[in-house]
Order: C-alpha cells, then sequence, then structure tokens
C-alpha cells in the first residue's frame, strides 16, 4: 500500500509531500521518503489512502491527521469547538460523547457549568430567563472555550445553545467582541416534541424536568448559514454513535 502525505521537518522548518510504503506480504516496516518540499501547503494535511477506499470513507481520518498529528504545521492553525446543541433529551451528551471519540479530543458537558441558583431553579420546574443564561454561557465561553483555544485544543461542548444571541455569546460574536484562536461549530439535534418529553421522563440522575422541555422547544432558533457554521441533524431512529458519524462526515474541509 502506498500512502501519500505531509510531515514537518524540524531542521528545515518546512513541510515535506511525503510517501509511506508498505508491503503487507513480508511484512517489512513502513518506508519514508521525501518528495518534495511544500512551503505554500495550507496548514491542513489530508492524507490520501490510496488503495483503502473503507479509510477514505472515514472523514475523520484527515482531520484527525490535520488537527493532532500535524499541530505545528501553522502559527495559524486554530482548535476547534464543536457545540451540540438543542432541547432537552435530544441526546446532546451522548451525542456529544460519541463525536469527542470520533475525533479524539476532549468533551465537556455544559450542565456542570450552571449555577446551583440556576440548578434549583429548574429543579422546581420554573424556566431560566436571558439574566439567568447569561452568567452561565460566559462561564462556558471563558472556562471551556477560550481555555482549550489558548491551549490549542479541540473540544465538544453540550450546550442547549437554544437561541442565536445565545450562540453569539459562545463564539465570542456578541458585544463586546472577543478575540478567538478557534472555530465554532453548531451540530444542533432536533427531536419531536413527544420524543423529547419521553426521554427526559425517562432518564434519571438529571435536575430538567419535563414540563421544562415545552419552553425549550418554544425557544430554538435556527441556525443562520450566513452568520453560523454548523448543523441540524434529525435525531429520529438514529442511535448516538450514528448521529455522531453524520456530524463527522458533514464538518466543513476548513476546519
Amino acid at each position: 500500500m502506498c500512502v501519500y502525505g505531509c510531515c514537518w521537518s524540524l531542521q528545515s522548518n518546512s513541510l515535506y509531500l511525503t510517501t509511506w510504503m508498505k508491503h503487507f506480504v513480508d511484512h517489512s516496516a513502513c518506508h519514508l521518503r521525501i518528495l518534495t518540499p511544500l512551503h505554500s501547503h495550507p496548514y491542513w494535511i489530508t492524507l490520501s489512502f490510496l488503495t483503502s477506499p473503507h479509510l477514505l470513507a472515514r472523514p475523520s481520518v484527515s482531520f484527525l491527521l490535520r488537527k493532532k498529528c500535524f499541530p505545528r504545521c501553522s502559527r495559524t492553525m486554530k482548535s476547534v469547538v464543536i457545540i451540540v446543541g438543542g432541547p432537552s433529551g435530544c441526546g446532546k451528551t451522548t451525542t456529544g460523547q460519541c463525536i469527542a471519540a470520533r475525533l479524539g479530543c476532549a468533551f465537556e458537558e455544559g450542565d456542570a457549568y450552571h449555577s446551583k441558583e440556576n440548578v434549583a431553579k429548574m429543579q422546581r420546574g420554573e424556566p431560566l430567563t436571558d439574566d439567568d443564561r447569561r452568567p452561565w454561557l460566559l462561564a462556558l465561553r471563558t472556562d471551556v472555550i477560550e481555555k482549550y483555544s489558548a491551549a490549542g485544543r479541540s473540544v465538544v461542548l453540550a450546550c442547549s445553545a437554544l437561541q442565536r444571541k445565545y450562540r453569539d455569546l459562545l463564539r465570542g460574536a456578541a458585544s463586546p467582541p472577543v478575540e478567538q484562536d478557534s472555530v465554532v461549530f453548531f451540530v444542533v439535534l432536533a427531536l419531536p416534541y413527544d420524543a423529547l418529553v419521553q426521554r427526559v421522563q425517562q432518564r434519571e440522575g438529571h435536575y430538567m424536568p419535563a414540563s421544562l422541555v415545552r419552553s425549550q422547544v418554544a425557544l430554538l432558533e435556527p441556525l443562520d448559514p450566513q452568520l453560523e457554521q454548523g448543523v441540524q441533524l434529525d435525531c429520529t431512529g438514529r442511535s448516538a454513535a450514528q448521529l455522531a458519524e453524520m456530524a463527522v462526515t458533514l464538518l466543513p474541509d476548513t476546519l
């Protein structure tokens, strides 16, 4: 099998196109041959598995290689923040964990950053107001998005992010603007109201009552394709693993 890719030379501080040739018959070691420098190559790298179609069908291969294996290829490389949103019961946590596992990056649960006051209010069946949500969203931006961004790490964050103004706060687009070293991509999960209620009623160990699902569905605003990078996925009849596969497949090549 012949595999084309790129490597970073610490000696010449250059990016080189390379080939790896693996001979499966005699089980010899992989041979590396430098072909040509790629001084103007973009920071993202995608390996072409010329004789392995099953690998080409896995979009996370190229994503992982350009994000995890070649972090030195450009000083301008940004971390990726994937925010899995939607109403309570849509499967944000399980789907987000599957996406993080597929991409080999960290996962953060947004509900863990709610204040005690917010949790108590939801436990009483009272919907949160914008004033309740703002400190929570700012905490997620500071303690998750900006923290991982500063470290050059990518992360998947489960957060309802129901309205555009909430998503603006998370991605640093709201006033005052915040300079970020990350790209924010939203994966919004959609499920019919009755299915959401049924899931929340069957869920154990969570403070969100089923009575609040209606208020969350009423708040939900679709993504604005002109302003927000992201996709909406229909969860009906799909497992978290299937949704994660779809989400990774739909990640734009520019990430």
